[in-house]
């Protein structure tokens, strides 16, 4: 095992609160420790491994996952006093450093043993485990992550690209589980389900109120056993069932289409991920394009969204592509121990040109064959630059079932030349505007990346430019299709999609033009039609502008002082149809417009003047008010116009707009949008269960429920329903209710029903009651019930715990701010606790107290730059939760 050390931590304990239980034996964890070593063993970057980092990471994943669990430690010169808080039980470690990481494991150990002794009895003992590997590996990087049995099943399909199942991708439409597709082939297609098939029953559960996910554990299984699927379709009086026998199924990880042109062909591939199996769907793919044939033009290859996969995969796949060259090389963080894949002239297919189409969502695998292809000029590449990944994860068993992803390596492009936190930039960059009420959209240069990411690396070499930028006009028609995806699974839909894809429809055209010459040859044929194309679509945003009364001709350039623009702002609110202005905050549910007025200064015309707007917390970005062509002393003006939700919170924005013409930065100007929130609903609900005697399947369990609104605000639209916790126990016959808007003391009624196959042996089964506000979803909450079974009847009133009196700044000053609040309710409080930015900063529990009905709150926040979100959270002794959200700006 590679050796090294580590700044580590060692402990003694004493004990804070006498009655804290230890009663439970608890075995160290071995998860925990495995993870250990094979972090100290395997990381890319040991200099990054810091004791310290890991600890605090356990810590805030801990406090996170686990209400009663807080965390807060101090340091001094030579000890760490470590303060665990589970519950109103209380402990505190003295911790001393040490030197290997055998040390910090024990560190560990002992929190978690002293944290599991003292959470509830029904706990997953092992979810600890999982929450303090998770803390430690988000300390590192962003792409280290811990896999559970969980996940586990998903993950390996994602990674395989086969499963045991019938075959159907479903989804969840207005509360009903859905197949979406269908796949070619499988059980589902030959036993005759179709898409929008409504799943209302698989074998003996009820699919009411169960999520996708659920309904696809109990559709999976191993090949050749049978699984009952009763189904509703249109015209459907009552449910049909449908016996389907599971098969190892294959995902396609790769569509394809053929592009017809007069006598030309062009091939289209998209690629959605990189799975064991798809080289060789590629292979078949590319086979089936016939690409041998005179009127074969060349390939095109999607990568847009793709986040990736498996590196073998890409390597497999630019091997196939490529006749000589390095396709990629890993190393260690300082570029040592590096080891090259290198391309192979055995059956290269190098008959044809290729574009490859990406974007801000193409990412690692993705990146590499596009870094191979590119700078092996066998390719051009054609979009927005991409993701920015450069690093190799290693999957690595930890125990059943649960896997360890760490990033074991970074990667090279040929040349060795690092894309980390950088991208790679097309050949030919092609940027999107929309022109709208809205401004002037356009795809934003500062897209969300690995630069955007905490604790990235930073190997990446310096980014190498497009060689043409150009822009095209989105129409309407063609805009849906940028903002979605391509459609995955279904070949008519992709198909559809691509005819209204500009950069698809482009390439086509590229390739066509060609006429199979060499990559060289390409780029300048790409950038020659791309040009042709430009000047059409620059005339097209010049005559839309003329629409809405903005020059957009350009005059001849002249180099202005910074002082050759002035602008202001101001807000129009809208009531009834009229817009007046609006100087006071901007209240939630309002509609609102914000103006931006450009003035010329100088003594000549500036052409093609525009305002891009750069949020200081990703609000807005890629915005752009238009201007125009404006002659000396000439005024033009710009709005935005925008509406907030009723269910916006208060908070202090601050927008930035940059005004610019095509060569020359002019001025910054800031805008400042105070957003009041209009408060939020409180709910109370009241349950009684009772039997009823029906004599042909069994007795029926009814659950009547009211909910009422409490609060000046009215909810929005609520659904409420009950989950099943009994497997196939329990078959819900009704449970799930809709229901409109509810005004302050109004409130409805229903009821659920319910059969159960036998009693339970602790005599009461286990469901939840959720309800769920579609407006303020924030305020939707669950209990999990356990109902006697024996009883005539079961009786609950409960109310949701509130806040009231919150005091806080929406702008500080400095990086503390002081938070004040009133914590309430009916009966009686468990327990509040707040979150600064997702570190727990404060927890009190309340069992003790003399008064469990009121309780209040003063604490001093430590804030960092920029906009902070901090999360006040309540529960009653009921354990139902309330949280309310503030942000605060420094």
């Amino acid at each position: 095992m590679k050796q090294f050390f580590l700044a580590c931590l060692f402990c003694t304990v004493f004990l804070f609160n006498a009655q804290a239980s230890t009663s439970k034996f608890i075995p160290q964890s071995e998860l925990i420790h495995n993870a250990l070593a094979v972090i100290s063993e395997r990381y890319v970057a040991p200099e990054r491994i810091s004791s310290s980092a890991l600890l605090q990471g356990a810590f805030d994943e801990l406090a996170l996952t686990f209400s009663p669990v807080m965390i807060k430690s101090k340091k001094d010169k030579h000890h760490l006093y470590i303060k665990v808080t589970v519950d109103s039980d209380v402990k505190e470690f003295d911790v001393q450093r040490l030197a290997n990481v055998d040390d910090l494991n024990n560190v560990v150990q002992s929190l978690v043993k002293y944290i599991k002794q003292n959470l509830p009895d029904n706990t997953k003992l092992q979810k600890v485990d999982y929450a303090v590997i998770k803390g430690m590996l988000k300390k590192l990087d962003p792409h280290s992550s811990l896999i559970v049995p969980d996940e586990y099943t998903q993950f390996n399909m994602s990674t395989s690209g086969d499963y045991g199942g019938v075959g159907m991708v479903i989804s969840q439409v207005k509360g009903k589980i859905v197949a979406l597709y269908v796949l070619d082939d499988s059980p589902a297609q030959k036993a005759g389900l179709k898409p929008n098939d409504q799943l209302v029953r698989i074998g003996e559960q009820t699919t009411l109120n169960m999520f996708p996910s659920e309904v696809a554990d109990l559709l999976r299984g191993k090949a050749s056993t049978k699984v009952k699927v009763y189904i509703m379709r249109k015209g459907f009086k009552t449910p049909r069932q449908v016996e389907l026998t599971r098969a190892r199924l294959s995902l396609n990880s790769v569509y394809s289409h053929i592009f017809k042109k007069g006598n030309a062909r062009v091939g289209y591939m998209q690629i959605q991920s990189f799975q064991s199996n798809t080289f060789n769907q590629v292979a078949q793919q590319i086979d089936d394009f016939e690409y041998e044939s005179k009127d074969f033009k060349g390939v095109i290859l999607d990568l847009r969204n793709n986040p990736g996969g498996l590196l073998v995969a890409a390597i497999g796949i630019s091997d196939l592509f490529l006749k000589k060259g390095v396709i990629v090389s890993t190393a260690n963080a300082h570029r040592k121990n590096k080891q090259s894949y290198n391309a192979s002239w055995f059956k290269t297919l190098d008959y044809f040109p290729i574009v490859v189409l990406v974007n801000g969502d193409s990412a690692s695998a993705a990146e590499i064959l596009s870094g191979a292809l590119k700078r092996n000029n066998r390719a051009v590449l054609i979009g927005q630059r991409t993701f920015g990944k450069g690093s190799v994860q290693q999957i690595i068993p930890l125990q059943k079932n649960t896997i360890l992803k760490l990033t074991t390596a970074q990667y090279l492009t040929p040349g060795d030349y690092s894309i980390q936190s950088v991208g790679i930039e097309p050949n030919i960059m092609l940027v999107p505007y929309f022109l709208s009420h809205k401004g002037l959209v356009m795809s934003p240069q500062n897209y969300f990346g690995e630069k955007d990411l905490t604790g990235i690396f930073k190997w990446g070499n310096k980014l190498e430019k497009s060689d043409y930028v150009s822009y095209y006009l989105l129409t309407k028609e063609n805009k849906k299709y940028f903002n979605a995806s391509a459609p995955r699974y279904s070949k008519k839909e992709l198909v559809k999609w691509l005819k209204g894809d500009y950069l698809t429809q482009t390439s086509v055209a590229i390739l066509v033009n060609n006429n199979k010459a060499a990559t060289a040859k390409l780029k300048r044929v790409a950038i020659r039609y791309v040009k042709q194309q430009e000047q059409k679509q620059e005339q097209n945003l010049i005559h839309a502008l003329a629409t809405k009364k903005i020059n957009w001709n350009k005059a001849p350039y002249k180099k202005s002082t910074q002082k050759a623009l002035s602008a202001r702002f101001w807000f129009t609110k809208k009531v009834g149809k009229k817009w007046n202005a609006s100087t006071s905050a901007l209240v939630a549910g309002g509609d609102y417009r914000l103006y931006a007025e450009v003035k010329n200064n100088s003594t000549h015309v500036i052409s093609r003047i525009k305002a891009n707007s750069k949020a200081t917390e990703t609000w807005n970005n890629g915005i752009a008010m238009v201007f125009g062509t404006l002659k000396p002393k000439q005024k033009a003006s710009w709005y935005y116009e925008f509406s907030l939700p009723k269910n916006v919170d208060s908070v202090n924005k601050k927008l930035s707009f940059v005004f610019k013409n095509q060569k020359q930065t002019f001025l910054k100007k800031n805008v400042v949008l105070n957003i009041q929130n209009q408060g939020a609903p409180r709910f109370t609900y009241s349950l009684l269960s009772s039997t009823v005697k029906d004599n042909k399947e069994g007795d029926i369990k009814k659950l009547h429920f009211q909910i009422a609104n409490k609060a000046a605000t009215p909810t929005g639209k609520l659904e409420v329903f009950l989950r099943n916790g009994e497997g196939d126990n329990l078959f819900l016959i009704k449970g799930k209710t809709m229901h409109g808007s509810l005004k302050k003391g109004e409130s409805f009624q229903g009821d659920f029903s319910f059969r159960l196959k036998q009693v339970p042996k602790d005599k009461t089964i286990d469901v939840s009651l959720t309800v769920i506000d579609k407006l303020y979803v924030d305020k939707s909450f669950e209990e999990k019930l356990k109902i006697p079974v024996e009883k005539e009847t079961w009786q609950l009133k409960n109310a949701l715990p509130y806040f009231t009196d919150v005091r806080y700044p929406l702008v500080a000053k400095n990086n503390k701010a002081q938070l004040s609040f009133v914590v309430q309710d009916d009966s009686s409080l468990k327990d509040t606790y707040l979150f600064v930015n997702n570190h727990k900063v404060f927890y009190q529990n309340y069992e003790t107290a003399k008064n469990k009905t009121q309780a209040h709150v003063n604490t001093t926040l430590r804030l960092k730059k920029g906009m902070n979100q901090v999360v006040l959270i309540a529960r009653d002794d009921r354990r139902v939760m309330t949280e309310k959200k503030l942000f605060i700006r420094y």
